[in-house]
């Protein structure tokens, strides 16, 4: 569970490396960790909505004054929550859900470049960036359910490989 949380919190901050070059922004994050990977990355201004001593920062209830901050921020980094629900729920309907939601707006983004709609395009690549940050997630932590503890760092090996073999050959 703790890498499906690291794993969620380097993607959010990810994004946040592009924001590194644009101007200045305020960003307000979800967790001190999540705060951290921004402020690694570049953020100014971060501030985190979690106390840091939390034992489980997800479970942190949002107060009036929390949604100001989000309200007032120019960047919210709402990471760390995505490993919780493939604890709650069967990851593989979760799986199967994300797959199939992200056929569906593949679909619609063909119909809307055709249309040539800068709005939804670009809602539907945010939708996109949703869903590929939540399977992500979902993906690494269903791997100890299939391999077998012993073979877990060889499973892990391979996955990594074809997921990066997988990306080289799509780009050329």
């Amino acid at each position: 569970m703790k890498i499906q949380k690291k794993l969620s919190m380097l993607i959010a901050a990810s994004v946040l490396v592009t924001l590194s070059w644009a101007a200045p922004k305020k960003v307000v994050a979800s967790t001190s960790w999540s705060a951290a990977f921004a402020d690694i990355a570049g953020a100014d201004e971060v501030e985190s909505i979690a106390p840091v001593n939390l034992r489980h920062p997800p479970e942190y209830e949002i107060t009036v004054s929390d949604v100001q901050k989000i309200s007032d921020s120019e960047v919210f980094i709402f990471a760390g929550f995505v490993g919780q629900i493939g604890d709650k729920y069967n990851k593989i309907k979760i799986t199967r859900i994300l797959k199939l939601s992200e056929i569906v707006l593949l679909c619609f983004l063909g119909i809307v470049c055709y249309l040539h709609n800068n709005f939804l395009m670009y809602l539907i690549v945010f939708l996109l960036g949703l869903e590929i940050s939540c399977f992500d997630v979902i993906k690494y932590s269903i791997l100890p359910n299939v391999v077998e503890k012993e073979k877990l760092l060889t499973g892990n090996a391979y996955f990594e490989a074809t997921n990066y073999l997988s990306i080289i050959l799509s780009i050329s």
